[in-house]
């Protein structure tokens, strides 16, 4: 069969066909113009070509990458269950959009999966749904399955038999339903599924077709997708698409105002779309909004109802992630709390693993074996709380201020104090050695940090005096 690379080449390769058909035919049908039933002819197969072919039938050869050709540019395409309109702010983000394109586009004989994977917050629905918006062209079925909950999962899947018109649509048991979608799938090209917040991929493993041409997006807060796709890791914007966004949605012009703020947020895009209402409903200026949230982060954060294309708030929005972790492992729980009350990034696996005395005894029973400590890891990169590099850990910086909020005073002082004992039996007694030096810088902000927290919850005084003497040794070395 030969596959066309666009709607044009596919026509005059008909027509050529259809040419010599008539050609050959005319002697035997009495006085045709060939010219004539060859241009009728053409004109017929060129208005078939362009409008929609029936979705039970098959779909162009050339696979969903040309199939959309025949759909009019700026359309949406004939089943579309997107449940997001399409975001005017959407600002940035385009070597993700484009390197999603290329690689669903770089096979035209299977189906394609890809994965995006991110802190909850980070923009990964978003993505999703612009990928379809400026791609709808390219499909003839773009279907949004809710991947969250299996009861979502399983009925969102189904209901795109009845858009199909299946024998099937009507049957009571579902997953007869579901089979004959994923059977239909599988004999077709032109479709586009996206699994919005999928958990794993053994969830998905009926849900994927075999064969077929199409295309897969999945948007999980687990990383560990391997198993079928190469997982797109989305990280928060740079500082200037954060600063761009926040003053497209604001429509305010104080981009020094806009850079602090965004600074703030530490680029989170729904910490960034949760401010820009907040400035938009209010009135508020930007340094206005940055005042207060300096002020009162912990309420802002968690405060407010749901902002355009998020379920929930910053804080609410992990506040689930949080719950299972704690339900799933408490161990898991303890580290995440503990590391709030560390600096956030480069947080040394050698100093969690090396002062465990210093920690509460569920968490220090876990940190000395190391088989149990991956597990704890593990169980917070499912939900990337945290991530690795290397031989260290790192936490979002907002993901530490909502820890911080949604903890009891009790419980913060608990952390603040373990923190600041830990670093401190960490941090070398003789600073002011050059072969010490390594360590102290690797340490040092976790120094500050802890025996700040310390200080403000007035806890382990006589820990943080010692951690910020040598601390101070240290820094009056280096000049």
């Amino acid at each position: 069969m030969t596959l066309w690379q666009n709607r044009d080449e596919a026509l005059a390769d008909v027509a050529k066909g259809i040419r010599k058909a008539v050609e050959e035919l005319t002697p035997l049908t009495g006085p045709l113009s060939p010219a004539g039933a060859t241009t009728n002819v053409a004109k017929g197969i060129r208005k078939a070509v362009e409008e929609p072919t029936p979705l039970t039938g098959p779909l162009s050869p050339a696979g969903a990458t040309t199939v959309g050709q025949g759909i009019t540019p700026g359309r949406l395409p004939p089943v579309w269950n997107v449940p997001h309109n399409r975001n005017l702010n959407f600002t940035g983000r385009e070597s993700y959009l484009s390197d999603l394109h290329v690689a669903l586009a770089s096979r035209q004989a299977a189906v394609v999966t890809q994965a995006i994977s991110g802190l909850g917050g980070v923009g990964k629905t978003q993505l999703a749904a612009e990928y379809a918006y400026r791609h709808a062209a390219d499909y003839r079925i773009v279907w949004w399955v809710r991947a969250e909950e299996p009861a979502t999962l399983a009925a969102d899947y189904a209901r795109l038999a009845v858009k199909l018109d299946l024998p099937e649509k009507n049957i009571p048991e579902q997953p007869i339903v579901v089979e004959a979608v994923w059977r239909w799938l599988g004999q077709h090209s032109g479709w586009l599924l996206v699994f919005d917040n999928a958990s794993e991929p053994a969830h998905l493993r009926d849900y994927l077709p075999q064969g077929g041409v199409g295309h897969v997006l999945i948007t999980s807060r687990n990383p560990n997708w391997r198993v079928i796709s190469e997982p797109v890791s989305l990280d928060s914007m740079t500082s200037e698409e954060a600063v761009e966004f926040l003053l497209k949605r604001t429509g305010r012009t104080d981009e020094a105002s806009a850079l602090q703020l965004a600074e703030e947020l530490a680029y989170l895009p729904l910490a960034l779309e949760q401010a820009g209402a907040y400035i938009e409903e209010t009135g508020k200026t930007i340094a206005g909004y940055l005042k207060l949230f300096r002020a009162q982060r912990q309420e802002l954060l968690r405060l407010g109802k749901p902002v355009a294309g998020y379920e929930g708030t910053v804080a609410t929005t992990w506040e689930l992630s949080f719950q299972q972790v704690e339900k799933a492992s408490p161990a898991a729980a303890d580290l995440i709390n503990l590391c709030a009350f560390l600096a956030p990034d480069g947080i040394p696996l050698s100093l969690l693993g090396g002062g465990g005395e210093h920690l509460p005894k569920r968490l220090a029973a876990a940190v000395k074996r190391e088989l149990v400590f991956d597990q704890i890891v593990a169980a917070l990169r499912r939900y990337s709380l945290v991530e690795m590099s290397g031989e260290a850990l790192s936490v979002h910086r907002l993901v530490q201020a909502v820890i911080h909020g949604r903890l009891r005073e009790a419980e913060r002082r608990k952390w603040a104090e373990a923190a600041a004992r830990l670093v401190n039996a960490a941090f070398p007694f003789d600073s002011d050695d050059v072969q010490t030096w390594p360590v102290c810088a690797r340490l040092l902000p976790h120094a500050v940090a802890a025996a700040g927290q310390a200080e403000r919850l007035k806890v382990a005084s006589e820990a943080t005096g010692r951690l910020l003497n040598r601390a101070g040794l240290y820094l009056k070395e280096r000049a």
